[in-house]
């Protein structure tokens, strides 16, 4: 049977422990060697990809980023001169020295991508250890590439755990966009999603500081929110006395570190009301006041009132200690004393229980999707009427309904956001996709689907799930359809938009059966029913 792939997406302040978490992961004869090529900190997005059939850490994929290693977002624009005053920049020379990359002569735009996609490919396949610390450790890394996939052989007792749910995980360590300058959050604020790494996640993982995060996350908000919305959405954070309260309750050392203790241990906490435990609901505020910037939900207190509240709150909450060994003077834990082995089991079984969760989401998601499909096309294909967005101050509605019928949909190389001499090349498809998929959303916002949910064999779906809730798993559902459809490689005047090659089709086909009316509400609907 075919493995699901699960990407949990860390979020955290820089050193907010990320990498060491993936590590705890990785099988103990291989801990040495990811802990040397990361230093426990990246430089750039990785996808720590826990494969049981594999024998060695290895890359396995690099994703580039075309505005930093071409001079240009457009694929169209591509061109040997602004290659060349890329080499000749002084962070260019990260591309020559890791890379080998040269500058090139006579080559079309798409016979250069593909010289720099060989390259690439070369160093992926030809790659060692040291060449995959190059790339985790050096800053610049993050200018030139989006992300890099990285495969890593699991601990055991995860490698059993995986195989028996059928599931692969990728924990997305991302590089700390939380806690960015302000000049470099104004050009993270018009990043794509697949630049801020928060394509194609099942869930995320926001890793509590005491420290506040930055109101420099608003500048990028849209794309947070409408990602975290469509997934559950986990806490774990590390309060001082966790260690301390385990060690006065069962003692630390060999005996009574155990898998039973650290269940008991954790269920405890998750109350978060007896002795000792009373200070850990306080260690979650941070990350509320986060969520509550990208307009996820409402502090209450000490709680968070979530716009989509599917779980208890303390089923999202966990809690994980700090490790002295792995803060040592001389920078090597004892990855086999008993202090280390609490922080590990502590690790493992929060998790499984969000690996089970991400599983469960994802099946109530398949079968409400299957189920709700076509009540949702129906209600949204009548009486339709689609806000154009953006508004452009050059442009109206006429001019996008005769670019829809008329005009080039995408570029020679699929272009969508392309623009020249002030003008928009590919008007209709862009806005289009921006427009239907605001459109979209906003009908979800006010959904309800008034059936029974049911499992493909008839049964019921969560029964002891209250209404509420499984009014917001139908939300969610829908908003994690819209997510998928969702182009990731692009962005356009503060917007994203759907799936590019999905416009492409609703347009050819409305062009082929010749409709009449609105051109944006039919083209609006015809990517609806593709999407739905």
């Amino acid at each position: 049977m075919k493995r699901k792939e699960l990407v949990l997406l860390m979020a955290a302040l820089t050193k907010g422990g990320k990498t060491t978490i993936a590590m705890a992961l990785c099988n103990p004869k291989y801990r040495a060697k990811m802990a040397s090529l990361s230093n426990c900190r990246t430089e750039v997005t990785v996808d720590w990809t826990y494969d049981t059939g594999a024998n060695d850490i290895a890359l396995k994929e690099i994703l580039l980023n075309y505005q930093g290693v071409f001079g240009t977002d457009f694929k169209e624009r591509i061109s040997c001169e602004k290659f060349s005053e890329v080499l000749d920049s002084e962070e260019g020379k990260y591309l020559q020295d890791i890379f080998g990359l040269e500058k090139q002569e006579n080559l079309s735009g798409s016979e250069l991508e593909q010289y720099v996609l060989n390259a690439i490919m070369s160093y992926v396949n030809s790659c060692d250890e040291q060449g995959l610390a190059k790339l985790i450790k050096n800053r610049l890394s993050n200018r030139f590439l989006r992300r890099i996939k990285v495969v890593v052989p699991p601990v055991e007792e995860f490698a059993q755990f995986f195989d028996e749910k059928t599931v692969s995980l990728v924990l997305r360590d991302t590089r700390g966009l939380l806690d960015i300058d302000p000049e470099e959050a104004t050009k993270v604020q018009s990043r794509t999603m697949q630049e801020l790494g928060i394509d194609g996640i099942d869930a995320v993982l926001l890793l509590g500081t005491a420290a506040p995060f930055a109101d420099t996350i608003k500048w990028y908000k849209n794309a947070y929110k409408s990602a975290f919305e469509s997934v559950p959405v986990f806490i774990m954070t590390r309060p001082d006395s966790v260690s301390t309260l385990y060690d006065f309750m069962y003692g630390i050392d060999e005996e009574n570190v155990t898998v039973e203790n650290v269940r008991d241990f954790l269920q405890s906490a998750k109350k978060g009301n007896g002795k000792g435990f009373k200070e850990f609901p306080n260690t979650y505020l941070q990350c509320y006041r986060l969520l509550e910037m990208f307009d996820i939900g409402k502090i209450n207190g000490v709680d968070f009132n979530y716009n989509y509240k599917v779980y208890n709150n303390e089923d999202l909450r966990y809690i994980y200690p700090n490790s002295t060994t792995l803060v040592q003077n001389d920078g090597k834990p004892d990855y086999e004393s008993a202090d280390y082995h609490l922080y590990e089991l502590i690790v493992f079984e929060n998790l499984k229980d969000m690996v089970n969760k991400m599983v469960e989401h994802n099946s109530f998601v398949e079968a409400i999707y299957n189920q709700i499909k076509a009540d949702f096309a129906n209600l949204i294909q009548s009486n339709v009427s689609v806000p154009m967005y953006p508004e452009y101050r050059k442009y109206d509605r006429n001019d996008v309904c005769n670019n829809i019928l008329s005009g080039n949909i995408l570029g020679p190389r699929d272009g969508i956001v392309t623009t020249e001499h002030g003008d928009v090349k590919y008007l209709g498809a862009v806005t289009s996709g921006v427009s239907s998929r605001i459109w979209l959303r906003n009908k979800i916002y006010s959904y309800t689907y008034v059936g029974p949910l049911k499992n493909p064999d008839g049964s019921d779906i969560a029964p002891n799930m209250p209404k509420e809730c499984r009014d917001n798993l139908v939300k969610m559902a829908l908003f994690n359809i819209v997510e998928k459809y969702t182009d990731y490689e692009a962005y356009f005047q503060g917007y994203y938009f759907i799936n590019r090659y999905s416009v492409r089709n609703a347009i050819s086909n409305i062009r082929k059966n010749n409709m009449q009316g609105d051109a944006l509400n039919n083209v609006s609907k015809e990517i609806a029913s593709i999407v739905f």
